[in-house]
């Protein structure tokens, strides 16, 4: 028969040197669970260092697990000893480093039920993890089933037994018979007392809850009720410390008048008072054009005495020329023979050049050239008179006055800027200022803090960490 030849000896103290195996590389893929085989078989729990290969971290407990407990091995070390891996990391990338102490012996390769259970892992496409399930008991009641006779131990006492029955049988004497049931009937006892015995026990420590075991707080990794405590005031005059300083910044901010933001004009969507004087200015020049334009056309229409609106005589009641002069060839027609009459004789009259009426200047109220040479040097001078003689003022010309302008542009562009933009711009930035809902969307991350779901996961972590 060939003999077996092992890699690693074996070792039950789990400290054998020689046995240590270090760097073993594995491709575990991407699937929901990805397991682990070592290649030198059955591995001691304590020893086991898992390294991602692509960010070179060391996994925690958190990230792995072990499966497959080798009862045989366990029970001979006295130490926890499985067969495979797996991780529950979905994070872990696919390509892993493992470190481990291997038992070595007839345990040193890998058998073919890990095999089989590897694939069956590897294949699982349930989107849920058994261990991400929440709210499961924390014990199952048994059903009845059935074990390979080959997967139990610790029969040897009934292998006896059956072997004095078969000898009994066999001998066929009864007295070996009567030893034989003799010795079954007393085994049957020992073992009820026993297993009575057991079963007392079992359920007098199920029901102690006096902590039987003496778990100490260390073994559990908790705090004692004082320390927890202290830990609480702590935090809490920490916490209220903090707060206490945040809302005293608040409130600094919320108080503090001098553009805290140090914000623009081009910022709020204004304009420096430089660009607002360049502005106005440059309003006040295009309205004074305007005006002055507006101002020459309108002097312009009011000596326009050439009919600008086209007024026809029937919109004011009255008659074309055509009807006038049919009007008055009707009224001349009966007077036309005395008037050529009177004509004759005006004409006469006026021909009369040797002052038939013997009038005089002062009979007519006529001027003589004295007088009428005063009048024209009055009219010159009234005409080269520059300061207003008819006293016109700028509504008779059809402008405005200067102070008017300056009223008007005040209330046109200063003072609606002011109600329409500046003021609810003012009001807005108030309003931010007092703002303690955190405006400025400052995460806890940006104080150096953690979110409350950071917190959850963080806690959550470490319980899965201690129930494990």
């Amino acid at each position: 028969m060939t003999r077996n030849i092992y890699r690693y000896p074996l070792d039950v103290t789990g400290t054998a040197q020689s046995n240590y195996v270090t760097g073993e590389e594995h491709a575990i893929g991407v699937a929901p669970n990805r397991a682990i085989a070592p290649t030198y078989g059955a591995f001691f729990d304590e020893s086991v260092q898992i390294v991602d290969l692509n960010t070179l971290a060391t996994l925690n407990r958190n990230q792995f697990q072990f499966q497959n407990l080798h009862t045989e091995a366990t029970s001979l070390t006295g130490m926890a000893v499985w067969a495979i891996v797996v991780i529950i990391d979905p994070n872990v990338s696919p390509n892993v480093s493992l470190t481990y102490q291997a038992l070595g012996g007839e345990h040193g390769m890998p058998l073919a039920a890990i095999a089989n259970q590897i694939q069956t892992l590897s294949t699982d496409a349930r989107t849920v993890a058994f261990s991400n399930i929440t709210d499961k008991p924390s014990t199952y009641t048994p059903v009845l089933h059935m074990h390979a006779i080959g997967d139990t131990y610790d029969w040897d006492y009934v292998v006896t037994a059956l072997e004095m029955c078969l000898n009994a049988v066999q001998l066929a004497e009864a007295s070996t018979y009567d030893t034989t049931l003799a010795y079954i009937d007393a085994q049957v006892a020992m073992r009820n007392a026993d297993i009575a015995t057991f079963l007392q026990q079992l359920n007098t420590h199920i029901a102690n809850y006096n902590n039987p075991h003496q778990t100490t707080l260390a073994q559990v990794d908790v705090f004692a009720t004082t320390t927890v405590q202290s830990l609480i005031a702590q935090e809490a005059a920490s916490r209220l410390a903090e707060d206490t300083t945040l809302t005293n910044e608040i409130v600094a901010h919320a108080t503090d008048y001098s553009n805290p933001h140090k914000d623009t004009a081009a910022n709020i969507g204004g304009y420096t008072s430089e660009e607002a004087d360049a502005n106005l200015t440059a309003i006040s020049t295009a309205l004074n054009t305007t005006l002055t334009a507006d101002a020459a056309t309108m002097a312009a229409h009011v000596a326009n005495d050439d009919n600008p609106h086209q007024v026809t005589a029937d919109q004011i009641d009255g008659m074309s020329t055509a009807e006038i002069n049919a009007a008055i060839s009707a009224a001349i027609t009966p007077i036309a023979t005395q008037l050529s009459t009177d004509e004759a004789s005006m004409n006469a009259h006026i021909a009369n050049t040797e002052n038939p009426h013997e009038l005089t200047l002062a009979q007519i109220g006529a001027w003589d050239s004295a007088d009428i040479a005063t009048v024209q040097s009055e009219i010159n001078a009234h005409i080269a008179n520059t300061s207003n003689p008819h006293q016109d003022t700028a509504a008779l010309v059809g402008t405005l006055t200067s102070t008017q302008i300056t009223t008007a542009i005040a209330n046109n562009y200063v003072t609606p800027a002011e109600s329409s933009y500046l003021t609810p711009q003012t009001s807005s930035f108030n309003a931010h200022a007092a703002n303690t809902n955190n405006p400025h969307g400052v995460t806890p991350a940006q104080l150096g803090g953690w979110t409350y779901a950071q917190w959850q996961a963080a806690v959550a972590a470490q319980v899965a960490a201690l129930s494990w």
